[in-house]
């Protein structure tokens, strides 16, 4: 596996792991009404969004490498 390879995948893992753990904060503000979750949800959210712009523009720039 390519380091380029494993760079995605990470990337996407990060995402999923994002994605999550916002859907958890949210439920947990939705039982508790603790605004520390709600915000931890909305950062959550940012992140994983933050983190496929990266992916987008790491898969751009490295382009040229094989996925090898």
């Amino acid at each position: 596996m390519s380091l380029k390879a494993f760079h995605v995948f990470f990337v996407l893992l990060a995402t999923a792991l994002c994605g999550m753990c916002a859907l958890w904060a949210a439920r947990e503000y939705m039982n508790e009404h603790a605004t520390e979750m709600l915000v931890f949800s909305i950062l959550s959210a940012l992140s994983g969004v933050g983190i496929l712009i990266y992916g987008g523009w790491f898969i751009r720039k490295q382009k040229h490498l094989s996925y090898l």
